[in-house]
């Protein structure tokens, strides 16, 4: 194996809720500049030993970054108000399959994962929603993941 390996753990999540807003010292458009919100995930239960993890999840794999993309969604909620969703699905090699679920499988090559957080273009300036105690994935870089959806349907988160 080459490079270095960072373990990261994915779970799935329930509740974000924007904290604050700043303006980011770099923007990615100098035509733009960036608003910056952090927001923490509530509910989630985190294993608290590897087994753990390991019984938890549905796939567990050794990856590599080699694309991300906006998966941004409007979504109704409780009081039937609508509010948009800021996700960033990004798309791994494959290197390692540890273990495997039926949309999977052991010979699979790719895996999109989705996140939380990303940026969105709000015309005069971007909007960046970035999760609090979770490092967005970096492109090219090799990580364990422990994944998991909520179903079928649902992306590995």
């Amino acid at each position: 194996m080459k490079g270095s390996l960072i373990v990261m753990i994915a779970a799935g999540v329930s509740i974000a809720a924007p904290a604050r807003w700043v303006i980011a010292q770099s923007a990615p458009s100098p035509q733009k500049p960036v608003r910056q919100s952090t927001f923490h995930i509530d509910g989630v239960d985190s294993p608290r030993t590897v087994e753990e993890l390991w019984q938890r999840s549905m796939v567990v794999i050794e990856a590599a970054v080699i694309d991300e993309r906006s998966a941004n969604t409007t979504v109704l909620t409780i009081g039937g108000e609508s509010a948009e969703t800021v996700k960033t699905v990004y798309t791994f090699q494959i290197e390692r399959v540890l273990k495997a679920d039926d949309r999977t499988g052991l010979q699979a090559t790719t895996i999109e994962v989705e996140r939380h957080g990303g940026v969105v273009d709000r015309g005069a300036y971007l909007e960046e929603r970035v999760e609090a105690d979770f490092p967005k994935f970096k492109p090219q870089k090799r990580y364990l993941l422990f994944l998991r959806g909520r179903d079928v349907s649902d992306p590995y988160c």
